[in-house]
């Protein structure tokens, strides 16, 4: 027997296994058989902070990360959503009624407030962007807290309310980690 002949059969036989498997795994893809959960939405909580991912079929899915601030009588008084990515910024929704012209007071820890406009406003809320750059990142992470501050009709001076920080960065590893499962090259072999 000779065994280059031999060594030559044995690696077409492994090229032709793998080049099936392959096949069956674009099969896969084709008659959607998903990985478990890509077509259900998630929740995920980190203390303070929580999370909302799209599923994952969803071409323009992605994860929130968020947290709801609530008065003494239960209704919601703001909302802060974090959305990474290359477009970082904190959505701070509150509710309609409030005056428009101050915008939207901001800080995190012991910084100074910061006005940020209001963009729109709908039925939900009025909507104010807060872009996140290193700086304000880092505060993120390493801070306990923060504030957002607003203007009713009526008050005199603006109205601050403290949030907490406590998850965040927990809940950002997650956000991340979700955002790289969703963008690797070698996702369409599996969903």
């Amino acid at each position: 027997m000779d065994w280059k002949f031999w060594g030559i059969r044995v690696g077409a036989v492994l090229g032709i296994m793998l080049a099936g498997a392959l096949v069956l795994l674009g099969i896969q893809k084709l008659i959607g058989h998903p990985e478990e959960g890509a077509y259900l939405s998630y929740n995920d909580q980190y203390q303070d902070w929580h999370m909302n991912c799209a599923p994952l079929q969803n071409a323009k899915g992605g994860c929130e990360l968020y947290e709801t601030l609530f008065a003494k009588n239960g209704e919601t008084i703001a909302r802060i959503a974090y959305t990474g990515g290359d477009n970082r910024r904190l959505t701070i929704t509150v509710p309609d009624g409030v005056l428009l012209p101050p915008g939207l007071g901001f800080s995190i820890g012991k910084d100074d407030i910061k006005a940020y406009p209001y963009e729109t406003c709908t039925p939900d809320g009025c909507f104010a962007y807060v872009p996140v750059d290193d700086a304000l990142h880092a505060e993120l992470l390493k801070s306990d807290d923060g504030q957002v501050e607003l203007m009713a009709p009526q008050a005199k001076k603006p109205i601050g309310f403290k949030f907490s920080l406590k998850g965040f960065a927990q809940g950002l590893k997650a956000l991340e980690a979700d955002r790289n499962r969703r963008t690797a090259w070698w996702r369409f072999l599996v969903s």
